[in-house]
């Protein structure tokens, strides 16, 4: 993320990474514990009454859960996902073979994981702006699993190689879309 990070900040936005247990292999109602705690220290740190949270992948998926959790709070101005694949993973089931003893997460983003449909069950929270961003090749995250209803969908041109969903945090196409959409 600190590519991601780098390039936000060169275009003067106030980026502050996210700490969460190494790997990130634990239940997401967990990880989602851990990206409250890095969310009250950005509000105590900076003074700032919101946030908006970027979160690629499974840090999407962990943004949203925070922000139906927390709704109450109002933290949450705006929330770009980009590669989350809202309604689960193909890759998540093929790596239950290798992941599946180590990692509570893999389970949970299946593309029938109950989590997640639950997640997109409940919706958006009042007074969050969604923007979710894909892109055409991403195995892992194809558009048609990353479109979130009652958020902003763009899926951006791409190529499918394997490693089209890694790419993400570098492209230019999505940095653009995720800077516009931060600096709305």
């Amino acid at each position: 993320m600190r590519p991601m990070q780098f390039r936000l900040g060169r275009r003067g936005l106030d980026v502050h990474l996210v700490e969460l247990s190494p790997g990130a292999m634990q239940d997401l109602n967990s990880l989602a514990e851990q990206l409250s705690w890095n969310v009250e220290r950005v509000l105590r740190e900076t003074g700032a009454r919101q946030v908006d949270l970027v979160g690629v992948s499974l840090g999407g998926i962990l943004a949203l859960l925070y922000a139906q959790n927390a709704a109450h709070l109002g933290q949450v101005r705006r929330l770009v996902g980009i590669g989350t694949p809202w309604h689960g993973s193909p890759m998540a089931t093929a790596a239950l073979p290798v992941l599946g003893w180590v990692s509570a997460g893999v389970w949970q983003i299946r593309t029938a994981a109950p989590l997640l449909h639950q997640m997109v069950a409940a919706g958006i929270p009042d007074h969050v702006e969604v923007i979710s961003i894909s892109m055409r090749g991403d195995m892992a995250a194809p558009p048609s699993r990353c479109v979130l209803p009652g958020a902003k969908n763009v899926a951006l041109g791409g190529r499918a190689t394997p490693w089209t969903h890694q790419w993400l945090i570098m492209s230019t196409a999505a940095l653009e879309e995720t800077a516009t959409a931060l600096k709305a």
